[in-house]
């Protein structure tokens, strides 16, 4: 069990090395946990000594025995930094930065290349604010190349909610990290003192920034200014991200899942619909194109008519697999609800009431609706 004043635990997730040497830099000190076991790096027997057995149970082993180097960031250790303004600070300024993800110079990484802060529902978040070439944030091995710059990303979900990311990953060109917050999950009294404190310095922070002016290295000023994007059509790099968490519902054209949109923590529905048999010898990843043109059919009739008792679609995305964001309804699907026989009545009839309102709206006359 991790101390309550661990806030987070970060590991090399590369395997170029790059993540790993950054961990070593001697201003990652202070947080640097070198790996346990291991073999022996010095003789501790003479020549004639028998080899000792390895008398260890394998179910023995402990969780902490086999985990790499690492840096174990305290909140502790944040709290005495001097510079809080904007919680925990990652990039390549020694200045700035509680840890170095490198030298300036490092490819990729900017001397403020985001940094991690705690709201007020003990959510923990990572923004990307000012970096030159952005940062992309994975979690349960989804988007983890899906590179923003100027965006925000959830990292935890406040307590009490069921829905929890595994696998966090945080990407920098080809620099990459995993970070783990250990205690999250636990909610000690401690913890939940020590994440409070966090949002309680951030504000203290904030408000000294309203009365002094603040110096160059807090405006940022040591990464290239960005470019404000062109007022066009969104670009797969432009869009928003979203996480799967959960199958809500399954049935023989697709499923549906609870998925969680990364700019606010705000749960919507998708529809990932399961292609047809690919019986036109096109290629693996070639959609059929009637096939498609059936979804997006189906997305303008949802959205062009706008029902109570039809389901709001918001969004739909074609690549890398066709999917229609809608809104998510956390009491779930009638079929799984526990509902009373009038009840189940008065669904039916809302049902029938949103069919009527589109086959009409299309002067389409269904005679064969199962029930």
């Amino acid at each position: 069990m991790y101390d309550a004043d661990i806030f987070a635990v970060i590991t090399a997730h590369d395997t170029l090395n790059l993540a790993d040497s950054a961990l070593r830099l001697e201003h990652n000190s202070r947080w640097f946990s070198k790996a346990a076991g291991g073999v022996a790096l010095e003789p501790t027997l003479n020549s004639r000594e028998t080899t000792p057995a390895d008398d260890t149970p394998s179910g023995d082993v402990e969780k902490k025995e086999v985990l790499g180097d690492r840096l174990v960031v305290t909140f502790s250790k944040l709290f005495a930094s001097d510079t809080f303004e904007n919680g925990l600070q990652l990039g390549t300024n020694p200045i700035s930065s509680h840890v170095l993800l490198g030298h300036r110079g490092t490819k990729s990484i900017s001397g403020r290349q985001c940094n991690i802060t705690v709201d007020n529902a003990h959510s923990i978040w990572l923004h990307d604010y000012s970096s030159t070439y952005g940062t992309a944030v994975g979690h349960n091995g989804q988007n983890g190349a899906e590179v923003r710059r100027k965006e925000t990303w959830l990292l935890c979900f406040p307590f009490g909610t069921k829905d929890m990311f595994s696998g966090t990953t945080i990407r920098c060109g080809r620099f990459a990290i995993r970070i783990d917050f250990p205690n999250h999950g636990r909610k000690s009294s401690r913890y939940v003192e020590n994440l409070q404190a966090f949002v309680d310095k951030l504000k203290a922070a904030a408000g000294r920034s309203m009365v002094v002016p603040p110096g160059v290295e807090v405006l940022g000023l040591d990464t290239t200014p960005s470019t404000q994007a062109p007022s066009e059509a969104a670009t797969p790099r432009e869009r928003l991200i979203y996480y799967e968490v959960a199958v809500i519902g399954a049935g023989v054209y697709g499923k549906v899942l609870k998925t969680i949109k990364a700019r606010d923590g705000k749960a919507f529905a998708s529809k990932i619909f399961r292609p047809p048999p690919n019986g036109n010898k096109r290629r693996r990843d070639d959609p059929d194109p009637n096939w498609l043109m059936s979804i997006r059919r189906e997305f303008a009739i949802m959205r062009d008519n706008p029902h109570p008792n039809v389901i709001q679609v918001l969004e739909l995305r074609e690549t890398p697999k066709p999917a229609m964001i809608m809104r998510y309804y956390p009491l779930g699907n009638i079929v799984s609800a526990s509902t009373h026989q009038d009840e189940h009545v008065t669904a039916w009839g809302q049902i029938l009431d949103g069919l009527s309102h589109l086959l009409h709206r299309y002067q389409v006359g269904n005679h064969d609706t199962g029930v």
